[in-house]
């Protein structure tokens, strides 16, 4: 090999390299930028649920002579003992309206950091990448499907949110395929609030589907599609919660996605009122 040929070999190993290098360089600083706006959002919305949690308020459900009656002579109306097993929370609508006029609800709950707001858009996507205070937001909002009505509420009321890596939206939905949360009898309750009711939720199903398989419904076209349903919720959980469901219940239904985009976690329970 000549001197111009070792030469011209050179030169174009050198340019690989830079190229090489400068493709690097471009990889790590998308990576970089994505990671910061990542944090961003979810410093954000971070910082407008706890400016939102004072807008939520602990109430007594019974007085301590109502308490002692319950626990003592027992009672043989389900809801009131069923509703004692969590506190009733009050929410400030008014206040959550003033700043976002689409909130219909609220969810808490215990031993998650799942306490937020709900808000519903005229579709299914728009809080996926917006937050509550309609900003632009890759950790989007806990947000309700478009179809559902909570002046009177559908039989099915179906609740969405991201499974964010840092723990919030939904994230924490995934504690409920694990046997010592699934177990534990106070993790069957959560509350749900919207400004004409206050429930407790008591599940009666946790599953995972593979995407393509998910098929959610608001209302059902008879009373035998329902109990249908209702039957295979309870075929498909991972856990007998032993929960008595009938179709006269509302029922509320709970969505994200699992760690990998190609399973969802869903989590059906039945509306208690408790006001």
């Amino acid at each position: 090999m000549n001197l111009k040929e070792n030469n011209e070999k050179n030169k174009k190993k050198n340019i690989g390299i830079i190229i090489f290098r400068i493709i690097s360089l471009i990889i790590i600083t998308i990576c970089l930028v994505v990671l910061f706006i990542w944090q961003k959002d979810n410093s954000s919305n971070g910082t407008i649920q706890n400016d939102l949690s004072n807008l939520i308020y602990v109430k007594e459900l019974y007085t301590n002579e109502e308490n002692e009656n319950l626990e003592n002579n027992g009672s043989t109306d389900n809801t009131r003992l069923d509703a004692k097993k969590l506190n009733d929370l009050e929410v400030d609508f008014n206040s959550l309206k003033s700043k976002n006029s689409e909130t219909v609800a609220w969810i808490k709950i215990n031993n998650t950091n799942i306490n937020y707001p709900i808000v519903q858009a005229s579709n299914n996507s728009y809080y996926l990448t917006n937050n509550f205070n309609k900003e632009k937001n890759s950790a989007g909002w806990i947000f309700a499907d478009y179809r559902n009505n909570f002046e009177t509420l559908d039989k099915n009321t179906i609740i969405y949110g991201h499974n964010r890596k840092n723990g919030t939206m939904f994230s924490n939905l995934n504690y409920y395929l694990t046997s010592n949360w699934y177990t534990n009898e106070d993790n069957k309750y959560f509350n749900f609030i919207t400004p004409n009711q206050s429930f407790i939720a008591e599940i009666f199903s946790v599953y995972k589907v593979p995407t393509n398989q998910v098929s959610l419904k608001n209302n059902f076209s008879s009373t035998e599609e329902l109990e249908e349903n209702i039957t295979a919720w309870k075929n498909a959980s991972i856990y007998d919660f032993k929960t008595n469901v009938t179709t006269q219940d509302n029922l509320l239904t709970l969505y994200t996605c699992d760690n990998n985009t190609a399973y969802r976690i869903i989590v059906v329970s039945k509306l208690i009122p408790i006001n």
